[in-house]
């Protein structure tokens, strides 16, 4: 997982297609051993999602965070700040892709700011989440 996240930085194809395949064996060897419902197989989910959101495939970043989310709301309450990071996330993602109806479901369930922003932490919200954000 650590390894995925730090080649998907490099410029090289190769590497962000490495990153992408380390990504994906992370998830699903965290599903395997750890189980869906757990806190490590979520976070997998969000820096696959993450990385496949700064890739430019919104679908699967989509479905991804989605279930990230989910665990992570059922894990941890939905007013924990990785829940919210990722409640805004996933905000971000669904205005670019315009699902604005979607998009403020996840706003009024998680009391996000209209523009998905975390109501303490001005800076937090829509858009693709900067690499020092990423949950290892």
């Amino acid at each position: 997982n650590n390894l995925g996240l730090l080649l998907r930085d490099l410029d090289s194809e190769a590497a962000k297609k490495e990153a992408g395949d380390l990504l994906r064996e992370a998830l699903a060897s965290r599903r395997e051993v750890l189980g869906d419902q757990h806190p490590e197989t979520a976070d997998s989910l969000y820096n696959l999602g993450v990385f496949l959101q700064e890739k430019g495939d919104s679908d699967e970043a989509l479905k991804l965070l989605q279930e990230e989310l989910e665990i992570s709301s059922g894990l941890k309450g939905k007013e924990d700040p990785g829940t919210l990071d990722s409640a805004s996330n996933l905000f971000g993602l669904l205005t670019k892709i315009g699902k604005p109806d979607a998009a403020k479901a996840i706003a009024r369930t998680y009391a996000l700011g209209p523009n998905g922003e975390i109501p303490e932490i001005s800076n937090a919200g829509a858009g693709v989440v900067p690499t020092e954000a990423i949950k290892f």
